[in-house]
């Protein structure tokens, strides 16, 4: 089992962090409050914000690999996901949300099914999280429990605790902001993405980038995700069941536009994106032998 096309990004971590994919990550991928002065009830003219956001999405790519581990490279991919969440404390320069969500994968080629169903054999993967986001000043902090689970039972449901730490720095480096994000990820339960042991994963990441502030393109926005994932303990597992400490290295490209709609009906995103995998000698394996991966990804998300 592995998961989604991990990217690293200080926005997905605050917003909608899914499983380490850029998602992934996150996938790759829930914390709605954004750190900073929050509009008093009372305010003439001004409303307060809500405490309640929902993020709905799709995306379809090409090919799927989670941290580095091949999942499926043919037939159509389709990546829908949604998660909500509740500020349950707000102060003036911090925030603490409650979260939850899904992540699926459903391929046109039934990936490893072990049912006969028409639909669920091709329903590879359902991803269930619940956690807390912090938000205070220039740092997200986010901590969420995974069951990642395969309704076509192609592999047993792992269980994962996450915890991954964000800061943006664009208040100091301005236009050239790396904006890091750090994912420590440990697997428990009796099952593990790579190899018989539970391991612990290791990933680090930068999302430089730019928008758009004026002219036809206004509001466009462009990033260069880039990340290292390593296994700490037996998270990648060589042929031999030794631990191989390099997984995988990915740098990409995305662009998002927002999509014109009528405020009340949320705020909506386009997006597309090439990443490209360098992978270690576990990944490799697992990958038929092949070292890199171009990987391209469009998609649209909602959020309310």
């Amino acid at each position: 089992m592995v998961r989604e096309n991990t990217l690293s990004d200080f926005a997905a971590i605050r917003r909608r962090s899914v499983g380490g994919h850029i998602a992934g990550a996150l996938a790759v991928a829930l914390v709605t409050g954004v750190a900073g002065a929050q509009p008093e009830a009372g305010d003439e003219g001004v409303a307060e914000e809500s405490r309640f956001g929902i993020t709905l999405g799709a995306d379809v790519t090409n090919a799927y690999f989670f941290r580095g581990i091949r999942q499926e490279t043919t037939g159509f991919i389709l990546q829908p996901y949604a998660d909500v969440s509740l500020e349950v404390f707000r102060a003036e320069d911090a925030t603490l949300s409650v979260k939850a969500g899904m992540w699926n994968s459903y391929h046109g080629t039934s990936t490893g099914s072990s049912t006969g169903d028409s639909f669920i054999k091709h329903w590879y993967e359902a991803d269930i999280y619940a956690g807390f986001g912090l938000a205070t000043g220039e740092w997200a902090f986010d901590l969420r429990y995974i069951w990642y689970t395969s309704p076509n039972d192609a592999f047993g449901t792992v269980d994962e605790i996450d915890f991954s730490v964000a800061y943006d720095d664009t208040e100091h480096l301005g236009a050239w902001a790396l904006k890091p994000a750090v994912t420590l990820a440990t697997e428990l339960g009796s099952n593990a993405a790579d190899g018989a042991r539970k391991g612990t994963y290791l990933q680090v990441g930068v999302s430089p980038g730019f928008s758009i502030d004026e002219g036809a393109l206004e509001g466009v926005a462009v990033t260069f995700p880039a990340a290292v994932g390593l296994s700490l303990s037996n998270y990648y597992e060589g042929t031999g069941g030794e631990n191989d400490a390099f997984g995988f290295a990915s740098i990409g490209v995305k662009v998002s536009v927002p999509i014109p709609t009528d405020p009340t009906w949320g705020s909506w995103t386009a997006s597309a994106g090439v990443q490209v995998l360098f992978l270690g000698d576990a990944a490799e394996t697992l990958n038929r032998g092949d070292t890199t991966e171009v990987i391209g990804t469009v998609g649209v998300s909602a959020t309310f």
